[in-house]
């Protein structure tokens, strides 16, 4: 923000002239710089599979039979004993004890002390590549009940918790490079030219390919309705997401200027986040309608995530690639102007106002405490989460940025303790 604009605003806002004065006179200090960031992982091969259980306790898996875990939110990673050599390409718990891990040539390895041990477990009789995992959540608890899609038209099915596996019969011969059950009842299964549905636990299936000629990567259902696929075009290999709101009757496709997208998450929040090749990060606020594009810190093939929360993420790839973040990869630019303690909360009106392409507002924090700032199309669809941190007491500004949204109407709303209050901009392009 510019010291011209910060004057005309307190010329605005009747703010007390020592006051302003004071303010102007203060060195801004960033409160912080959050976004991705690369961690050490201590691995150079490939990574394909990311999975957390709590803040601190999570793994990774990749080529050559890596396996890393850490206990300390990937400050340090801890590569455990060589089980096989072979690939592995995803992974998926239980519970804090309970983890399966599966991969190539029909590698499945099964857990029951969070990876001090692991056992190879070949009661489901396959040899082909297994692509995917996952245990299925009744009511947010995850079941005993599991999937593994594979290649050649692979679907197997545990109901105690990864300890056997047998073979669930679908309609199609295609490589299987995901699965993803919403509920019990009601699952996709998908992968090269194909996506599937069942709405009785795999009895019976129905296709529901969103296009031809695509590899499908990745899948993820808010409910049974609303759901994103990623994957890549055959030919071009070019990213590809496509968005249902009527559980998979109907697609939209949209093709992206990206290479293969590779995993994509709904957050609790309705937030949706997806991570690919050449190091890609999307973000959309928008329930897929409009998507922005994060900083990322690395280039290589990104080919899986997970979101602890609707902040703290990990996304892994090639090369040994890990990179987290704990502010949804947003970067935060939030700066403190002044460490004098308010009387009151307040939030400020933005200035310039109507404005192009950024505006700047301000807001008053009395005491610290955990604050959040969001703004909001006209029909109250959150459009960007600016800020859900702790902040000490003290005065706040933000520089706002409106390039990759349209000309309109807009709110944006501050919230902290029981405070919230709500003021309109107008962006005009």
């Amino acid at each position: 923000m510019s010291k011209d604009f910060f004057v005309k605003y307190l010329l605005k806002s009747k703010i007390s002239l020592p006051i302003a004065i004071l303010l102007l006179l203060l060195t801004n200090t960033a409160f912080s710089q959050y976004g991705w960031h690369q961690l050490n992982s201590g691995a150079t091969n490939n990574l394909h599979g990311v999975k957390f259980y709590s803040a601190n306790f999570g793994m990774v898996v990749g080529e050559n039979g890596k396996i890393l875990r850490t206990t300390n939110g990937g400050l340090n990673w801890f590569s455990g004993t060589v089980v096989s050599s072979l690939a592995m390409y995803k992974l998926a718990y239980v519970d804090s004890l309970r983890w399966t891990i599966v991969g190539q040539n029909g590698l499945i390895l099964y857990s029951s002390n969070a990876g001090s041990s692991w056992n190879v477990n070949g009661t489901a009789g396959v040899s082909v590549n297994l692509a995917d995992i996952q245990f299925v959540k009744t009511e947010g608890v995850t079941s005993d009940t599991g999937y593994i899609a594979g290649v050649n038209g692979t679907l197997l099915r545990t109901t105690n918790g990864g300890v056997t596996w047998s073979q669930v019969p679908v309609i199609t011969s295609n490589n299987l490079y995901f699965v993803h059950f919403v509920g019990q009842n009601t699952g996709f299964v998908g992968g090269y030219n194909v996506a599937i549905k069942t709405t009785n636990a795999g009895v019976n299936w129905t296709t529901v390919t969103p296009a031809p000629n695509m590899e499908l990567s990745r899948a993820d259902f808010k409910d049974s309705d609303n759901g994103i696929i990623v994957g890549g075009t055959d030919i071009s290999n070019d990213g590809v997401i496509y968005r249902t709101s009527n559980g998979g009757a109907n697609w939209s496709e949209y093709l992206t200027p990206f290479e293969a997208l590779k995993s994509v998450i709904y957050l609790t929040n309705g937030n949706i986040s997806i991570v690919g090749n050449n190091g890609i990060i999307l973000m959309s606020y928008t329930n897929g309608n409009n998507w922005e594009i994060q900083t990322s810190p690395v280039t290589t093939f990104l080919r899986d995530s997970y979101f602890v929360d609707t902040s703290t993420a990990y996304a892994v790839g090639n090369s040994g690639t890990i990179i987290k973040t704990t502010s949804a990869g947003v970067i935060i630019n939030v700066h403190q102007i002044s460490s004098e303690i308010p009387s009151s909360f307040r939030l400020y009106q933005n200035y310039p106002n109507p404005f192009n392409p950024s505006t700047n507002f301000w807001f008053d924090i009395p005491v610290s405490g955990l604050v959040s700032l969001k703004i909001y199309d006209s029909l109250g669809r959150e459009v960007k989460t600016v800020l859900n941190k702790v902040l000490q007491a003290g005065r706040y500004e933000y520089t706002y940025q409106g390039e990759n949204i349209p000309s309109g109407l807009y709110f944006y709303t501050l919230t902290a303790n029981d405070f919230s209050q709500t003021m309109k901009m107008i962006l005009v392009k």
